[in-house]
């Protein structure tokens, strides 16, 4: 597939170690590089009244870098505990770890809860990492567990890039005109996160950035002006005003896509929408944006995701899923994007009886009218690549070892324009609203398996709701 990296969020069984071991040792002039992940095993810093600097919330998360090093070195032993892979690494994998991104994609009101609760945090001047005069007490947080995590791994003798978790929520930059308070209410900073010459992998910044999300794509001046090669592209917009905040520190988009549901969530500039889509369209589309990426002179990218994820929900899907939320993993739902999004189908085998054929365009036969079919795909075996692959589609993500408790979410020919974006200022931004980790649309808490969604609307989130 032209594959040359993935992306994984946590740690993964000893299983795929070994085999990833196996592969690139059968196949040492093209290796597949990996990006490590690590997960907050407590993401009730939202609630806490210190937020991310809650004793629980920060021991767990230490203990999990110390564990996903271990892990990676072949040196972990975990007995099984819900939520969490289990067993005995002995597959040394660190030859080939490209790099490491570790957090979520942060919930704003818990890293203003963050910011306010710990003004008086000191700051971090460890041997590998540091924080600049100008950070917040989330970036002091994040600096911290960064040198941690070096520390950890030059005590095995490596070095490699090491980043945090960002997404266009809490980007540093400021859009006036997003219509939802809590998707700018706050920033978190990579120029204020900053390595030192004792650690010579140094750092990037992370963006999980789709063309569709937030709101501020469509409405932005700076943005809905921005041309690339003579075309309006307000995702070209937002790309270049993230390169042009960070500078010389190098910017990757480690999540993009669109997915190939018949439903959908959002709507995006220029068709691209979070949803709607045919397998081909979506791949094209995809590609596309992978090509946008790499012509504003960003670093790298992960197209978002490796197989589809039947656990996932979304907001305009929740109520029909609440009933069966224990039980969401065991069957997926056209109507709900969020499972879609992945570059190899988890198809639940050959439909029985046979049945007529009811396809979306065309003509095929082999599928069964009494149940929904995968658009464009062609045939129905447990586990196939349903779409093409595109020459330069250099790198993928994967969740698939996610706990089941989570449902969670990217040179040359310069564009004409610059966008408009400035930096937000650095803490204290007032805030209104109130802590929300249940439905919306009712009093009961939101059930196992179910976050955030990625759009407003009705249904479970994490984030805080506009008051």
């Amino acid at each position: 597939m032209g594959l040359r990296s993935v992306r994984i969020y946590t740690i993964h069984p000893p299983a795929f170690y070994t085999e990833l071991a196996r592969y690139n040792r059968a196949h040492p002039d093209a290796p597949l590089y990996l990006v490590q992940g690590v997960y907050l095993p407590d993401e009730t810093y939202n609630e806490r009244e210190r937020g991310l600097y809650d004793k629980r919330v920060d021991g767990a998360f230490a203990s999990e870098i110390e564990d996903a090093v271990k892990a990676v070195h072949g040196e972990l032993e975990r007995t099984p505990a819900r939520g969490r892979a289990e067993g005995r690494w002995r597959a040394d994998v660190s030859a080939w770890i490209a790099g490491w991104i570790i957090g979520v994609e942060w919930d704003p009101h818990g890293v203003e809860l963050t910011d306010r609760s710990n003004r008086s945090a000191p700051q971090v001047r460890g041997r590998y990492f540091r924080s600049t005069a100008a950070a917040t007490p989330t970036e002091r947080w994040l600096a911290r567990h960064l040198d941690r995590l070096a520390e950890l791994e030059l005590a095995h003798g490596v070095s490699m890039p090491l980043a945090f978790t960002n997404w266009p929520t809490t980007d540093p930059l400021s859009h006036p005109t997003e219509p939802l308070p809590q998707e700018d209410l706050v920033g978190v900073d990579a120029n204020h996160v900053a390595p030192t010459k004792a650690w010579p992998g140094g750092t990037f910044a992370s963006y999980h950035a789709y063309p569709y999300y937030p709101d501020f794509q469509r409405h932005e001046p700076g943005l809905t002006s921005y041309e690339l090669d003579g075309n309006v592209d307000p995702y070209a917009g937002y790309l270049a005003a993230l390169r042009d905040h960070h500078g010389k520190t190098p910017v990757l988009v480690t999540e993009f896509g669109v997915p190939s549901s018949i439903g959908y969530a959002h709507e995006g500039p220029l068709d691209r929408d979070q949803g709607g889509h045919t397998e081909q369209e979506a791949m094209a589309i995809d590609a596309e944006l992978l090509r946008v990426i790499h012509r504003q002179g960003l670093s790298g990218a992960f197209l978002f995701s490796w197989i589809d994820e039947w656990f996932k929900f979304t907001w305009n899907t929740f109520r029909r899923h609440a009933p069966v939320a224990e039980r969401l993993q065991l069957w997926y739902d056209p109507w709900t994007n969020e499972q879609w999004f992945g570059l190899k189908a988890a198809d639940a085998g050959p439909p029985e009886p046979p049945g007529r054929v009811v396809q979306e365009s065309g003509t095929r036969s082999g599928r069964s009218a009494s149940r929904p079919t995968r658009r464009g795909s062609t045939s129905a075996s447990t586990s196939r690549t349903h779409r093409p692959a595109p020459c330069d589609l250099g790198s993928t993500s994967s969740r698939a070892a996610q706990p089941p408790s989570r449902a969670p979410r990217r040179p040359t020919g310069r564009a004409t324009t610059r966008s408009c974006s400035t930096p937000k200022p650095a803490r204290g931004r007032p805030t209104s609203g109130r802590s929300s980790t249940r439905c919306r649309s009712t009093s009961r808490p939101c059930p196992r398996g179910f976050s955030r969604p990625r759009t407003a609307g009705t249904g479970c989130s994490s984030r805080r709701t506009a008051s």
